[in-house]
């Protein structure tokens, strides 16, 4: 454990580094100390497109959090964000708890298996986040109460990481799709309009 709080500490103070150097404009040379420090860790050419340091940093961490427990976390992007027009924090508590539950999800699976993908997207007049995994399908009972406030399966859980979801996801006025099967594995797509937020506060 202090092997792994250590690692943790370590990659946080990598993390402030190229979001400094993000908030700088320094894209290239954040992009450079990331493929110096982390080597095999930030295989993903498209993570690197992601200019918004905010949104970086998330992923960062994520990543992080994925390779303690062994899980290869494969993110594809077509967009680096930078204009990125809704609040941020918003937007981190969606994808955060998103790709938490997906971690958990395929944490007991072979390590060939533990995989879990992020794709985001950008067009004219939407974001969208679209994650998938292939650990065990949701039942679509479940499916139906997932982000309720206090529901869970999780034993110990609090069932607050999908309400949260939720809650953020109706705060910037879009929409969340949930599928799940052998075959296509478990999909969480979530839409986000680029207007009609500015009520919303970061």
């Amino acid at each position: 454990m202090d092997t792994i709080r250590l690692q943790r500490h370590d990659f946080m103070q990598h993390v402030q580094t190229v979001h400094g150097l993000l908030e700088i404009g320094e894209f290239a040379e954040a992009r450079e100390y990331l493929r110096d420090r982390f080597g095999s860790l930030v295989v993903h050419e498209e993570l690197t497109k992601i200019r918004h340091p905010g949104i970086l940093a998330l992923l960062l961490t994520k990543i992080a959090q994925a390779e303690t427990r062994s899980i290869e976390l494969d993110i594809s992007a077509d967009t680096d964000l930078v204009g990125l027009s809704l609040p941020v924090s918003q937007v981190n508590i969606i994808i955060g708890n998103i790709l938490d539950n997906a971690l958990d999800a395929v944490i007991t699976l072979e390590s060939e298996e533990k995989r879990v993908y992020l794709d985001i997207e950008e067009n004219s007049e939407t974001y969208q986040f679209t994650l998938r995994n292939y650990g065990p399908p949701i039942d679509g009972a479940i499916i139906k109460r997932i982000f309720d406030r206090g529901f869970t399966t999780k034993k110990g859980g609090q069932g607050l990481g999908l309400y949260s979801v939720k809650q953020s996801v109706e705060r910037l006025k879009g929409t969340i799709e949930v599928s799940s099967d052998e075959i296509k594995g478990t999909v969480f797509k979530v839409t986000l309009p680029k207007g009609g937020i500015e009520h919303v506060h970061t």
